[in-house]
C-alpha cells in the first residue's frame, strides 16, 4: 500500500476522470481479448481451416502478437500503484490512492450517498484480489520476455505466461464487472 495519504476523494473530478479513463482502457483490453478469442479460440474447425489455407504465417504471427500484447497489458494494469517516483494507472491505484467511502458511521450520516456507492470499495478490493492472483501467473513472462528479452529464456525457447485453465476468463470477467458497476 502507498505510504502517502489518500488525497483524492472519490467525489473529486480528478477521481471521476481517472475512473472513466480506467474503464475506457479496460473496455479496450476486453475488446482485444474478444478479437483474440474469436480468431484463435473458436473451436469450429472451419475457422482454423480457413486461416490455415488463406494465410497461415500471417495468422500465426497475429496470434503471437495478440498473445504478447494481451499479456503485457494485463501485467501493466495489475502493476503496483507506483514505480519509483511514477504513478501507475492500475487497479491497485484505484483501490489504494482514491479515498472511497468505508466507515459505516460516516456512511450512515451521509443519507444522500447512493447504496451502490457504499459497496464500491468492496467491489474494487474484489477486483484487486483477482488481478493480483492473475499477475502472479504472468509476471515472469513480463520480466523475461515482454519488457526485456532474457538471453537464457530466449535461447532455450522457454514458454512463459501460462496460467491455469479459466484464470484468464476469471480475470476478464472481473474487469467486465467493473465496467458495469454503477
Amino acid at each position: 500500500m502507498s505510504d502517502q495519504p489518500k488525497t483524492i476523494s472519490y467525489t473529486d473530478e480528478k477521481a471521476k476522470k481517472i475512473v472513466q479513463k480506467f474503464c475506457e482502457h479496460v473496455h479496450w483490453l476486453i475488446a482485444v481479448r474478444y478479437i483474440f478469442k474469436v480468431l484463435f479460440e473458436d473451436e469450429r474447425p472451419s475457422c482454423q481451416t480457413l486461416m490455415e489455407r488463406t494465410a497461415p504465417s500471417f495468422f500465426a504471427d497475429l496470434n503471437r502478437i495478440l498473445q504478447e500484447y494481451l499479456l503485457l497489458e494485463c501485467v501493466k494494469i495489475t502493476a503496483p500503484p507506483t514505480t519509483r517516483d511514477d504513478t501507475n494507472f492500475t487497479a491497485d491505484f484505484l483501490v489504494q490512492d482514491i479515498s472511497w467511502p468505508t466507515d459505516q458511521a460516516i456512511l450512515d450520516k451521509m443519507a444522500s450517498l447512493p447504496d451502490d456507492d457504499k459497496d464500491i470499495l468492496k467491489e474494487l478490493k474484489s477486483l484487486q484480489a483477482i488481478t493480483k492472483e492473475f499477475r502472479e501467473h504472468i509476471k515472469r513472462a513480463r520480466h523475461k520476455l515482454l519488457a526485456h528479452l532474457d538471453m537464457e529464456i530466449v535461447l532455450a525457447g522457454t514458454s512463459l505466461g501460462a496460467f491455469p485453465e479459466g484464470e484468464d476468463r476469471r480475470f476478464f470477467d472481473g474487469l467486465q464487472k467493473l465496467l458495469h458497476y454503477p
